[in-house]
């Protein structure tokens, strides 16, 4: 008969641990699943509009592949931003896939298709990991779509279309022209 499946399965952690061993967790197949709240990532809380109640899943699965050991990361939020437009406070969802391979040192570089993160001293520092991995999709600037925006774009854009004075580059150049204009016989 062939072999069986070994299914090991997830691991919960009320508090996601900061710093873990990579060698160790990928070869005995690990998975770190669980929530954190955001105000406790000091990068993302500083990006985001009152993070006090809001909280990220993650998923962090430890894994080698062809003798290179693999983190497969996934992050789901909903973060608190204020929207450029119209100022009002709304939710951005983001959701991200990243595969990272564990790497010795910033000289070393991962398999093709794997973002690299440094194991210095065989540990990696998952808060960090998450931290970047948020930050990274926050847009730079923030805006409700079209439709869900408080602010009529169009009807703001005619507006300050109205109040600002066209300007007329050449007209003093057409009005020149046509007070010197000399007529030929």
């Amino acid at each position: 008969m062939g072999r069986r499946r070994y299914y090991k399965r997830p691991m919960s952690n009320e508090q996601l641990p900061q710093y873990v061993d990579a060698t160790r967790l990928s070869q005995q197949q690990v998975e770190l699943t669980g929530q954190m709240l955001l105000r406790d990532l000091p990068r993302v809380s500083e990006a985001l509009m009152v993070p006090e109640a809001e909280t990220v899943n993650y998923s962090f699965k430890f894994t080698t592949w062809e003798k290179e050991r693999v983190i497969r990361a996934h992050v789901v939020a909903k973060a608190p931003l204020q929207c450029e437009r119209c100022g009002k406070r709304f939710l951005y969802e983001i959701e991200a896939k990243t595969d990272f391979g564990v790497v010795p040192d910033y000289l070393s570089l991962p398999s093709e298709g794997l973002e690299p993160v440094v194991a210095e001293a065989h540990l990696i520092d998952l808060w960090a990991l998450l931290e970047e991995e948020l930050v990274l999709n926050i847009p730079y600037i923030p805006k409700h779509e079209r439709q869900d925006c408080g602010q009529n774009v169009a009807k703001a854009q005619r507006s300050q279309d109205e109040m600002t004075p066209k300007v007329q580059p050449f007209a003093k150049l057409a009005a020149l022209l046509s007070r010197d204009r000399i007529t030929v016989p």
